[in-house]
């Protein structure tokens, strides 16, 4: 494996072997493409973990001497930025978690937020662009009122003049025919530090990119939501199917050419995430996972999920756990697919370890529909 790869790797582990922290320590006063490095954390959104784990395997080990000293500060610079920013963006949502729950409206927070808060425990570990909320499609257009009442649009924010541009109104009706949610809701944070706009991505379906609907399922996640320690207000998933609704959004977003021209498919944050869960201290009940699996039809996802964690990280699940959960011919496990159906996009040649690394399997997606706009 090439090295630049196999730092980045060694750099994501949360706990290392005398023999792994000694070949990290030696990679780290190697002489290599340090500015492709650079690149794998930044595309991967991996800085501020990256660097929390420096900290915690060789710098209070007395390690101290990095060969690119600009390396560990250009994460350190980040680590901190992710911190005070996750931090803003924590006070807008327990403000429109206030809201909604005034309004009798039952919602969870999903994917970043729930996770710095209760897994990672540091927002500077998390890079997060927005806040995900899952509400019941009853509830849908009573929480849209909510969020409108407390200044919140649906649009884009504009890179030109810093204002949110309205999206039009056919824009508003098709997203949720053909999607899990609904155009995102934008809001003006002036002055706040790092963000200037607090964006919300209002969910109704746990069947993302598609136009399936699973209402009920929803209602059944809902109802066993949990609340997340030292935050009044703000809810989330059980960690169960937390576990189950992160391993479906890497899956589908692994496996869509729309996600793949937006580098958006394969980020090694997201593995982190549902492997910081797996690791961690909250005691998992897998005879639920394994009824979540079935009730929801996840099979596909679970396993190819668990597959790329095994593969990135080691034998995390246990041979016995994916044989229970094997979905039949794995071919898919290198398959990408036409958004909102099965027809193949893309069969990827290539190891699993170079297709993440490799930051160009965008130009592998030829369809006029991710043409450049003029």
């Amino acid at each position: 494996m090439e090295v630049e790869k196999r730092v980045v790797l060694l750099m994501l582990r949360d706990k290392l072997s005398e023999e792994e922290r000694s070949e990290l320590v030696d990679l780290l006063w190697t002489h290599m493409n340090w500015s492709q490095v650079l690149g794998y954390i930044h595309s991967h959104r991996i800085g501020g973990i990256v660097y929390k784990n420096l900290q915690k395997n060789v710098v209070s080990q007395g390690f101290e001497r990095f060969l690119l000293n600009k390396f560990y500060f250009s994460l350190r610079d980040q680590y901190r930025l992710q911190k005070v920013r996750g931090e803003e963006q924590l006070a807008f949502t327990l403000n429109i978690g206030k809201q909604l729950d005034k309004n009798n409206i039952p919602f969870c927070v999903l994917k970043g937020l729930t996770l710095s808060v209760g897994i990672y425990k540091d927002f500077g570990c998390r890079n997060s662009n927005d806040t995900d909320i899952l509400v019941q499609p009853e509830y849908l257009q009573s929480a849209l009122q909510v969020f409108k009442n407390n200044n919140y649009i649906q649009g884009r924010m504009s890179k030109s003049t810093g204002q949110i541009v309205p999206a039009n109104r056919r824009e508003v009706l098709m997203r949720p025919l053909v999607s899990h949610e609904v155009i995102p809701l934008q809001k003006l944070a002036n002055g706040n530090q790092f963000i200037d706009y607090h964006e919300i991505d209002l969910q109704f379906s746990i069947d993302l990119m598609t136009s399936n609907r699973t209402d009920g399922f929803v209602k059944e996640l809902i109802d066993r939501k949990i609340a997340l320690d030292g935050h009044h207000g703000l809810y989330a998933l059980s960690w169960e199917d937390h576990l189950l609704f992160l391993c479906n959004h890497f899956y589908k977003e692994a496996t869509t050419d729309y996600d793949v021209v937006r580098y958006n498919d394969l980020s090694l944050y997201k593995l982190h995430d549902i492997y910081s869960l797996l690791v961690s201290n909250i005691p998992i009940q897998w005879e639920r996972i394994y009824d979540g699996i079935e009730n929801y039809r996840l099979r596909k996802a679970a396993y190819y999920t668990f597959y790329y964690i095994n593969t990135v990280y080691g034998s995390v699940i246990s041979d016995t756990m994916m044989s229970e959960i094997y979905s039949g011919n794995l071919e898919y496990l290198h398959e990408v697919y036409v958004y909102n159906n099965e027809d193949l996009a893309i069969r990827w040649e290539d190891d699993v370890i170079d297709r993440i690394f490799n930051m160009n399997r965008a130009k592998n997606v030829h369809d006029d529909r991710f043409s450049v706009p003029h």
